[in-house]
């Protein structure tokens, strides 16, 4: 089942209804259902507007789609705007394209196209929809039992080794680093709370 993302479009202000939980990673499961109000968009052919900031895509607008208590136009969010947690932004765009006072037909194959002729162009204000990190798990996030470690794993392995190697001969050079400090502070007295100190620090 999609999750539907329900919006209200007011002439050029759009309202989020709903606020369900989008997670990074979905494909082809979220999708945005667009309530036009009034018949400000009447006449219009239109597109959902998807940007996260870097990226802005448009995905096209199925005719009405039947709800239990709603009718809506309906388009789906591409993946690559659900790729990275955060916010992006929705909204729509309608034109009208005419060619000697005759409509055009506009269709999502010619929709550029007639976009650089358009007569009129109606856009919306983009709102936020926030986006969660997703369990999303792809191939190379899934190591098969008894395969190799990765490279990370084996220079993490590898790394544990070396100060494992080189701790008692560091704990020798600490030792006797002590021992010179203590023969040397000795000459200023009190010399077992020195060596309390250094019983300490070994």
């Amino acid at each position: 089942m999609n999750t539907i993302i329900r919006v209200e479009v007011q002439d050029q202000s759009v309202l989020m209804v709903n606020n369900p939980t989008l997670a990074t990673g979905d494909y082809n499961s979220v999708c945005v259902d667009f309530q036009f109000l009034n018949n400000h968009w009447d006449g219009y052919t239109k597109v959902a507007v998807f940007t996260n900031g870097s990226l802005k895509q448009a995905s096209w607008l199925e005719n009405e789609v039947q709800e239990s208590d709603y009718i809506a136009n309906r388009a789906y969010v591409p993946s690559a705007i659900l790729g990275e947690k955060g916010y992006f932004f929705l909204g729509v765009c309608g034109i009208k394209s005419t060619l000697d006072s005759v409509a055009i037909d506009i269709t999502e194959a010619n929709f550029l196209e007639q976009f650089e002729n358009a007569t009129e162009v109606k856009t919306s204000e983009l709102i936020p929809v926030k986006l969660v990190d997703g369990a999303i798990v792809r191939d190379s996030d899934i190591i098969p039992a008894g395969s190799e470690p990765s490279d990370i794993w084996e220079q993490m392995v590898a790394s544990i080794d070396t100060i494992l190697q080189t701790l008692p001969n560091r704990v020798t050079e600490f030792s006797n680093l002590v021992n010179e400090m203590k023969a040397e502070i000795g000459q200023m007295g009190d010399t077992d709370s020195i060596d309390s100190i250094c019983k300490q620090l070994l």
